[in-house]
């Protein structure tokens, strides 16, 4: 498996990413509700039970969930990070998405309006 997948390496990450959306927490938060979140692409098979636990949620802030569909095969959701509703959630998953990119994941937003 490759290092950036090692389960302290992708938490680092994850939290580094959760830093990038924490600074816009302040942001006004307007326009459409939506339920934009950010995901990111694991590997077949990878094992994310660590990240799906409560102690997951309360230390490091954020959880992982698989995305069951077709569309989005091998994506999970990175739940938790973002604080706002409207707006302020679009930036922060984007800011999420971008920060992962950036350290060599396979990481996007997905976009969904309420």
């Amino acid at each position: 498996m490759e290092a950036r997948f090692e389960k302290n390496v992708l938490r680092q990450a994850i939290c580094k990413a959760k830093a990038a959306a924490d600074i816009l927490s302040s942001m006004a938060d307007y326009g459409t509700y939506n339920f934009d979140t950010p995901v990111i692409e694991l590997p077949e098979g990878y094992d994310i039970s660590d990240f799906r636990t409560t102690e997951s949620r309360e230390w490091d802030g954020f959880t992982l969930e698989r995305i069951d569909s077709e569309a989005w095969q091998g994506f999970y959701w990175i739940n938790g990070i973002c604080n706002g509703m409207q707006m302020r959630r679009t930036k922060q998953a984007e800011a999420v998405a971008q920060s992962l990119t950036e350290q060599g994941y396979n990481a996007h937003v997905y976009y969904q309006m309420d």
